[in-house]
């Protein structure tokens, strides 16, 4: 949620966006969860490690007697055996021969039935390439991320409610809801705080650190039952660079499928490619860049593939690669000094890109920041924006439109920018708060503002906003403690107070259901701080 704090400084400006806090001012946020790392408890760390181990001895198992299977498929008959299933066959042949009537009519309504399945599974296909095709049409119409589809959809059988929450301090739950009833359907445990999931096909995709080991790991889901069918552990990734203790560089992005394989990034600067079936890593790609700068660690965004190539921007440097072979197509950097990137989206044949300045930890510093336009296929810049505050996040690319925040978060103001894709502004919008990151998709644009008591933790306003995407007029707003995060075929979903999914019909701000999900955590000062964190909508 979007608070005001004058005196805010993004020192894990990543977490802090990834896991607010529902009733701490962000500077309080940022302390409890410095807290959390720093003192979370292990007790888990022995269950976990044993109910891995069972799962491994059962997939040994299963393994095994696969294996067992395939070798006597495999093994050569002997003499005995051929000449025992000639006669086998000649016996079967010579019963054939002799049908009766009544056979033949079984064999007639066998016939029957048999057409009968055949029709049915006609038309099963017909209803899964029909739901394939809303799901296409879905992601082309609502694009709350300013991400680009796929290259190819696969056949979606995965419909559903992706959620993620804390089932404590070191165990993060992702969930799926049923569509209709949004009771929850299956829950996996992770390990960690930080995951990340992504649904492509019947398979559920996410990125975790296990914060015990600081190793970060990817894994899939199947998104019919939850079971786990693969995992690739990293090897952990510390930077002796950071001012006091060693920096956790591992942390991985959001996973990106497409065609087959699956992609991450990690804050050192590495492009990760695994076989989506398998789980087998592909390549690496490292662009020299880091998100670590002058001591703080800043948003590594996550890539985007678009027909056939990936692009990723850290730090100075932006990038792409081919998405096969993750060889270099090209690699440049910006020419602003001081300026850190904030990650790509893409369109057609332009990479949309901001950057903001580094933070100087104090009031008087530079805030200057710009959003850019390049060619996706050299590199070159075909245009600049430039603001005068903060522009700490990627721009949101949707309905032809490139929206984004500047903010001054020492003077608690914000403006919603909506540019064209030459980079003429179309229309802002002032705030007296400071403000992140909007998101859209079907023709609207939603945010949430909101006013913070700092010295009892009480919210004192709480606004959801929904603004016409072509005119930035407000179509409609709630005086709700909700913040919005996703945009699916006309409905908004929000993540509420105490740990609600509340979801709005995004044309009349008609309520059309919410829930309760996860579990209430206090925390050491208690604050119930349990939310639903993210929530990704597959129809």
């Amino acid at each position: 949620m979007s608070h005001e704090d004058t005196s805010f400084i993004p020192e894990h400006l990543d977490q802090q966006i990834e896991h607010p806090a529902a009733s701490l001012a962000p500077i309080d946020q940022r302390l409890v969860q410095e807290l959390r790392q720093e003192y979370q408890a292990d007790a888990h760390a022995n269950a976990q490690s044993l109910q891995r181990a069972w799962e491994r001895l059962e997939s040994i198992k299963r393994e095994r007697a696969l294996q067992d299977h395939v070798r006597a498929a495999s093994q050569p008959l002997s003499i005995q055996e051929i000449q025992q299933r000639k006669r086998n066959m000649k016996k079967d042949l010579k019963q054939e021969t002799e049908i009766s009537p009544r056979s033949s009519i079984k064999r007639t309504m066998s016939l029957l039935v048999a057409v009968l399945v055949v029709a049915i599974i006609v038309g099963s296909a017909a209803f899964v390439f029909s739901m394939a095709g809303k799901k296409n049409a879905a992601h082309t119409s609502s694009n709350t991320a300013g991400q680009v589809k796929a290259t190819a959809t696969p056949v979606v059988n995965s419909s559903g409610i992706y959620i993620t929450y804390l089932a404590d301090w070191s165990t993060t739950v992702i969930s799926k809801l049923d569509s209709h009833t949004h009771t929850p359907l299956w829950s996996y445990k992770s390990p960690g705080t930080t995951v990340n999931p992504a649904v492509y096909g019947n398979t559920v995709y996410a990125s975790a650190m296990n914060d015990t080991t600081n190793q970060p790991q990817l894994m899939a889901l199947d998104a019919m039952t939850g079971k786990i069918r693969w995992e690739a552990v990293l090897k952990s990734v510390l930077s002796s660079n950071a001012p006091s203790s060693p920096a956790n560089m591992g942390y991985l992005t959001t996973p990106v499928i497409v065609d087959g394989q699956v992609y991450v990034f990690n804050r050192a600067g590495t492009v990760f490619a695994f076989d989506a079936n398998t789980g087998k890593q592909l390549w690496t790609y490292k662009s020299g860049a880091t998100a670590l700068v002058d001591g703080t660690i800043y948003p590594s965004g996550a890539p985007v593939v678009s027909n056939g190539v990936l692009y990723g921007a850290l730090e100075r440097t932006y990038f792409a690669v081919d998405a096969k072979t993750g060889k270099q197509i090209w690699s440049s950097t910006i020419g602003a000094q001081e300026q850190v990137l904030n990650g790509v989206q893409v369109t057609d044949d332009s990479v949309y890109a901001s950057s903001a300045a580094v933070s100087q930890h104090h009031g008087g510093m530079s805030l200057q920041s710009y959003v850019y336009a390049f060619n996706a296929k050299d590199g070159q810049q075909r245009w600049k924006f430039s603001t005068q505050n903060w522009v700490n996040v990627a721009p949101v690319v949707a309905d032809g439109h490139i929206y984004f925040f500047e903010r001054n978060p020492f003077a608690s103001h914000s403006t919603l920018h909506a540019l064209d894709a030459q980079g003429h502004e179309v229309w802002h919008n002032d705030y007296d708060t400071d403000l992140y990151a909007p998101i859209a998709g079907g023709g609207y644009v939603s945010f949430s503002r909101g006013t913070y008591d700092h010295t009892n933790g009480k919210v004192l306003s709480y606004t959801l906003y929904v603004l016409d995407a072509a005119t930035g007029k407000t179509s409609w707003k709630k005086d709700v403690v909700a913040d919005p995060s996703s945009i699916n075929e006309g409905v908004l979903y929000t993540q509420g107070a105490n740990r609600q999914l509340i979801a709005y019909d995004l044309k009349d701000a008609k309520e059309l259901w919410h829930g309760q999900y996860g579990v209430d955590l206090v925390d050491k000062m208690g604050s119930h701080s349990a939310s639903v964190q993210l929530i990704t909508v597959i129809p």
